[in-house]
């Protein structure tokens, strides 16, 4: 049997060091502890919201340029393309500026 341990590297996990999140957006109540205060707090959780047509169609962009920037990220992998790599080929993707 192939010895398949051979061939994996390892590599010391770091915080991505490059990527900068521009101060205008706002950072989530998750960000420093992960527990979702607002989202458990939220009393969408407890209703239905019925949205307006404009609501709708923002909802609707934002789903769709959320899947095209899916799509350049899974045009990136490839055998020995990093994750660091990754994003920062989606991070200058021009739509996503669009995405906050």
């Amino acid at each position: 049997m192939e010895d398949i341990a051979a061939d994996v590297q390892h590599h010391t996990l770091r915080p991505n060091q490059h990527a900068q999140v521009p101060a205008h957006i706002r950072r989530p109540d998750y960000a420093d502890d992960g527990y979702p205060d607002s989202e458990v707090e939220s009393r969408q959780q407890k209703s239905v919201v019925q949205r307006t047509p404009k609501e709708l169609e923002g909802i609707r962009a934002a789903c769709l340029l959320g899947r095209q920037i899916l799509d350049q990220a899974h045009a990136a992998v490839k055998p020995g393309v990093t994750t660091d790599e990754i994003d920062r080929i989606v991070s200058a993707w021009p739509a996503a500026e669009h995405a906050v």
